[in-house]
C-alpha cells in the first residue's frame, strides 16, 4: 500500500500533518531524499521576505478565508477582519504564504485555521504607516511558524 512513499510526521503549531512524498528523487524542491527539509522552505520564505524587504509587493483581491477576512472596509462577520488600506498587498502576501505552504502539505483544512489566524493577528498587531512595514510583520510570524517544524 506504501510501496514507494515515505511518511514523515511534522508538527505546525497544535495540529499534526502527515507529509507523505514519493521516493527518492522526488521532484519537490522542499524535499531532500523524500524527507521533508524545513531549512529549504525557510530559504524560500526569506525570499519572498527580500521581496517585501525591496517594497516589491504585489497586489491580489481582498482575501478571505480560514477564518480572516482582509479588507480596506469594517466587516460585521464572526471572522477575524484586518482593516487597512493595504488590504491588495496584504492579500498578495497571505496568497504567497499559503501556496508557500500548501505546496507540501503543510497545511490542511484543520491547520489553515491557526496558521491564517496567526498572520491576521500579526497583521493586527502590526505598524500600518506603509505596505512593507504591514507585510514584513507578517513575515516575520510566517518564519516562526515555519521554525516550529
Amino acid at each position: 500500500m506504501l510501496k514507494n512513499r515515505i511518511e514523515v510526521w511534522q508538527t505546525l503549531s497544535l495540529s499534526f500533518l502527515p507529509i507523505t512524498s514519493k521516493k527518492k528523487g522526488d521532484s519537490s524542491p522542499y524535499l531532500k531524499e523524500g524527507v521533508f527539509s524545513p531549512q529549504l522552505l525557510i530559504k524560500e520564505l526569506e525570499n519572498l521576505k527580500q521581496l517585501v524587504a525591496d517594497n516589491k509587493i504585489g497586489k491580489a483581491p481582498e482575501f478571505g478565508g480560514a477564518g480572516v477576512i482582509i479588507s480596506k472596509e469594517p466587516r460585521d462577520t464572526g471572522d477575524t477582519v484586518v482593516v487597512t488600506e493595504f488590504s491588495h498587498e496584504l492579500s498578495w502576501l497571505f496568497e504567497k504564504l499559503r501556496d508557500i505552504f500548501y505546496s507540501e502539505n503543510r497545511l490542511d483544512y484543520l491547520s489553515k485555521i491557526d496558521f491564517f489566524s496567526r498572520l491576521a493577528d500579526a497583521a493586527l498587531k502590526a505598524d500600518k504607516s506603509s505596505a512593507r512595514t504591514l507585510c514584513l510583520a507578517v513575515m516575520e510570524e510566517a518564519l516562526n511558524i515555519c521554525s516550529e517544524f
